[in-house]
């Protein structure tokens, strides 16, 4: 149990340490990229090219907070770490049609649903391919035992999923299925 304890501290403190910064353009009455994926912990920081306009959120995960920021030749730049799992939508409240949403995921098991869902992984022990079945999943990760991830599969729908495993070297690693961002569920693999 200790053994176990001690792997996952190390896994939350490795993604602290390893913590993204993504950037969101704001000109031309549009945010670029529009829609973005980022890990709890990112920061998403959102700089003024051109133009009058506003980063306001409409709707955030349960915990997170809510922000209205102006964006513009005076207040360039605005920054926010996501820390909860799932989707920040925001627009510009000078152009209402200007939109954007950050979808979160934490793959480290800080947000977790349920280990209760259908899946299939085999064959593990594995070499040189690896196969999940799952109809649940939107987001599969590979880690090594230390927290290091080494592999994202975005999983678009599929309930079957294949996944060559020729540049993973021998050893334990620990797989974390997502669905729309929350953990709903993990497996201890073993590469021969």
């Amino acid at each position: 149990m200790k053994k176990l304890y001690t792997i996952l501290v190390l896994m939350v403190a490795y993604s602290q340490g390893h913590a993204t910064l993504h950037i969101i353009t704001v000109s031309d009455n549009q945010y670029t990229p529009a829609t973005l994926n980022a890990e709890c912990g990112d920061t998403v920081k959102w700089i003024w090219e051109s133009g009058n306009h506003t980063t306001w959120s409409t709707s955030v995960p349960a915990g997170a907070s809510l922000w209205t920021e102006s964006i513009n030749s005076f207040d360039t730049t605005y920054s926010y770490q996501v820390n909860q799992a799932g989707t920040y939508d925001y627009y510009c409240y000078l152009h209402p049609m200007m939109t954007g949403s950050i979808v979160v995921s934490c793959p480290n098991g800080l947000a977790s649903q349920s280990d209760n869902f259908s899946s299939l992984i085999y064959p593990n022990p594995f070499k040189n391919n690896l196969t999940i079945e799952t109809p649940d999943a939107t987001l599969i990760s590979i880690y090594t035992i230390t927290g290091e991830k080494i592999k994202t599969i975005f999983t678009q729908g599929q309930a079957k999923t294949e996944i060559n495993t020729r540049d993973i070297i021998p050893g334990m690693y620990l797989c974390s299925i997502l669905k729309e961002g929350v953990l709903i569920g993990r497996r201890k693999l073993l590469k021969h």
